[in-house]
């Protein structure tokens, strides 16, 4: 058998940060600074292989205003849809274009709601059938 070699550890201190993070283990964090702007916000970034390190890390950040990349991106979304929605959003439907749609344009007319004229309390009152009219019957009487 030949002999091993000696396994020479790797000096972290010559790395780059990108290099550091490819490192087996290792958590690669990025907060963004959304106080200066929304669009294109500094980053702030920690490559450590200590998990509680990371989270408190993180949650320091935020106490500072920074913000995950998926909170960023939905923050991002949310102004955008509402200039979307301030730019007339592009559905807003044409009043022209409701008016002088075919009558009934595909569908069946709606029906009449159906109405339950049961009335309990009308049972108790010398009426067996417990059916309320609610026609001429209803009301107090006219003179």
């Amino acid at each position: 058998m030949g002999k091993r070699k000696a396994v020479k550890p790797i000096d972290t201190s010559k790395l780059t940060l990108d290099q550091l993070a490819e490192l087996p283990g290792m958590y690669d964090l990025r907060m963004y600074d959304v106080k200066t702007s929304l669009w294109a916000p500094p980053e702030k970034r920690l490559v450590t292989g200590n998990p509680d390190t990371g989270l408190a890390w993180i949650t320091k950040c935020e106490a500072a205003g920074y913000m995950t990349a998926d909170d960023l991106f939905e923050q991002q979304n949310l102004i955008r849809a509402c200039l979307k929605k301030l730019d007339g959003g592009g559905g807003a439907p044409d009043p022209a274009s409701v008016a002088n749609k075919k009558s009934g344009y595909g569908q069946k007319g709606s029906r009449k709601p159906t109405r339950d004229y049961q009335n309990g309390t009308a049972a108790g009152n010398g009426n067996h059938t417990g059916v309320t009219r609610m026609g001429r019957d209803h009301g107090p009487a006219k003179d």
